[in-house]
C-alpha cells in the first residue's frame, strides 16, 4: 500500500507540531522551575545611570528571607544601598514580605550579566540575567 501525499504532509507536519509543543513546554516548565528557586525574591526596576545599574529585588514570597549576599556571574559580592541597611541583622539580610533592597552596581560589576544569591542555609541561585 502507498501512502498518498497528503497523508504524508499530515505526518510530517503532526511530527513537526509535536516537536514545536515540546520545546515550548520545556521552555514554559525551566522558566517556572527558576522563578521557584529563587524562593519568592525577584527583580522588580533596574536603573540605569552612565556609570551604575541599580537593580531592586523584592520578596514576593508570603515567608521573610534570609540572604547572605548578593554576588555577580565572577563571585565578586554585589553591595546594597545604605537605605536598605535596616535589613542587615550582622550577618544577613532578613528581608520581610514585600519588602525590598536596592543592589549598586558600579565600577567593573557595571558590566556584569546575571545576578545570584546565597540564602543563609547556603543555597544559592540565579535570580536575574541582563539581556
Amino acid at each position: 500500500m502507498k501512502m498518498d501525499k497528503t497523508l504524508k504532509i499530515i505526518i510530517i507536519l503532526s511530527c513537526i507540531a509535536c516537536v514545536f509543543t515540546a520545546i515550548v513546554f520545556y521552555l514554559v516548565l525551566a522558566n517556572i522551575l527558576t522563578l521557584s528557586n529563587t524562593r519568592g525574591l525577584q527583580v522588580t526596576q533596574i536603573w540605569y545611570t552612565n556609570d551604575a545599574k541599580f537593580p531592586s529585588v523584592e520578596n514576593t514570597g508570603k515567608e521573610s528571607v534570609f540572604i547572605t549576599r548578593f554576588f555577580d556571574e565572577n563571585n565578586n559580592t554585589i553591595r546594597t544601598a545604605t537605605v536598605d541597611q535596616q535589613f542587615w541583622n550582622g550577618s544577613c539580610y532578613v528581608l520581610p514580605s514585600g519588602k525590598f533592597v536596592t543592589l549598586i552596581l558600579d565600577g567593573q560589576q557595571y558590566y556584569s550579566q546575571e545576578i545570584y544569591v546565597q540564602f543563609y542555609d547556603g543555597y544559592k541561585c540565579r535570580l536575574w540575567k541582563f539581556r
